[in-house]
């Protein structure tokens, strides 16, 4: 009985441990030995699992070497927010491309000047373009496209990739001093491969959607790669967002995909009256979740329970002109939307941060809408009127007792 129970519970960790790593894989870059050598040997020891898991449902590639881990995550459907928040323009990604070319050929601890780079990358657009660079837009005497690399390679420091030795690239952008960088190893392990030239695929998506063979199998393999990556990457995801055929899989077999993602990853799926969506059964996860710690989660659950209390009240739906689409999403005016939080912040406001309180209504409002469009739960149709997804009414925020809020910093008690 002894030797049953712990058998259990050595199961039992092994579980917890493999979903750790998945969430770890999922909600990381890559995982490099050096910076994290715990994580680093129980994703080895689970790695079979996890690669055969991964290649099976999404088609995702795990890369071991003898220095880093990395889940080559492709996304099943391409939003903006997947994007780098940090850049705010697209010559920012061009220029952070260019920069990982050069840095290709580099090795671990390799040293080199940002002027090196520079020489190096200029010379090689135009080589590329068989012009000058400047086709290509890109004059670094033009202070905006300064910052565009400097965005570049603040990026490139956070992930990793480049280390300073010497200088800043605030200094280099106001004053041209250089700055003497450090290559890491991780910089090879970056760029993806792709089966065809870049040439052939026509948008983003294609570019994400593979390469299968034209049988049965094949399409079968196409079908469950699309749906389990846009699951396992995407906040919520209703039904009218699926294609007739993915519609068909995800109702017929919603337990069997629950089961599977459940087991690898931790996340439960809940199966709601519009779609599918993820939640963390446990407090711990390496992946990001919704709410999130930012003060503008907390401001969302308020207003989830706000609006579903005014839908419920015929005479304030009438007010605010609450219109319920076919899909369970629910139509709002930007007024409309600003007089809620208004109301909220009179309520609320001072378990809010000095920023959100002192926030004028139309950049509190952009602040939510932001936040609610980063996790699909609401969208603008137009400049006016806001769409908000039939999931953010699975939440409701509330402040439990106002005195041991005040002396808490007013975290909200998030239910579903």
């Amino acid at each position: 009985m002894r030797l049953k129970n712990r058998n259990h519970m050595v199961k039992e960790n092994r579980l917890e441990e493999t979903q750790l790593c998945a969430q770890a894989l999922l909600g990381r870059t890559w995982v490099v030995k050096t910076d994290d050598p715990e994580m680093y040997n129980a994703i080895r020891r689970n790695y079979r699992e996890l690669k055969e898991w991964f290649q099976e449902y999404c088609g995702f590639n795990l890369i071991f070497t003898r220095q880093v881990i990395k889940l080559e995550k492709v996304p099943g459907k391409a939003y903006p927010w997947m994007g780098f928040a940090e850049f705010s323009d697209p010559r920012d990604y061009g220029l952070f491309s260019f920069c990982l070319w050069y840095l290709e050929d580099k090795s671990d601890g390799e040293q080199f000047l940002l002027s090196e780079m520079v020489s190096a990358v200029l010379e090689h657009i135009a080589g590329f373009l068989h012009d000058k660079a400047e086709i290509a837009g890109i004059d670094l005497t033009n202070y905006d496209h300064r910052l565009s690399l400097a965005r570049a390679l603040r990026k490139l420091r956070e992930l990793g990739i480049l280390t300073v030795v010497d200088g800043d690239e605030g200094e280099w952008v106001r004053q041209d001093l250089d700055i003497l960088y450090e290559s890491s190893q991780v910089v090879h392990f970056v760029l993806r491969h792709f089966e065809k030239e870049l040439s052939y695929y026509v948008n983003v998506n294609d570019l994400a959607a593979g390469v299968y063979p034209e049988t049965a199998e094949g399409r079968a393999q196409k079908l469950r790669h699309s749906i389990f990556r846009r699951l396992i990457q995407e906040p919520v995801i209703l039904d009218s967002e699926w294609s007739p055929e993915e519609h068909s899989y995800i109702t017929a077999k919603h337990q069997a995909v629950c089961n599977n993602l459940r087991a690898i990853s931790g996340l439960e799926g809940q199966r709601f009256g519009e779609g599918l969506i993820l939640v963390q059964s446990n407090g711990a996860s390496e992946c990001e979740v919704f709410p999130t710690t930012k003060v503008v989660s907390d401001i969302c659950l308020l207003l989830a329970g706000e609006l579903r209390r005014t839908y419920e009240n015929p005479v304030l739906q009438s007010m605010y002109q609450i219109q319920r689409e076919a899909d369970g999403s629910v139509l709002i005016t930007l007024t409309a939307l600003e007089q809620m939080l208004n109301k909220l912040r009179e309520h609320y406001g001072k378990y809010w941060s000095k920023e959100h309180q002192s926030q004028t209504t139309t950049d509190l409002s952009g602040s939510v809408i932001a936040h609610l469009v980063e996790w699909k739960l609401g969208s603008c149709p137009d400049e006016q009127t806001v769409l908000l997804s039939p999931a953010l009414a699975r939440w409701e925020g509330t402040y439990p007792i106002a005195e041991r809020r005040e002396e808490e910093g007013g975290c909200l008690s998030a239910g579903k």
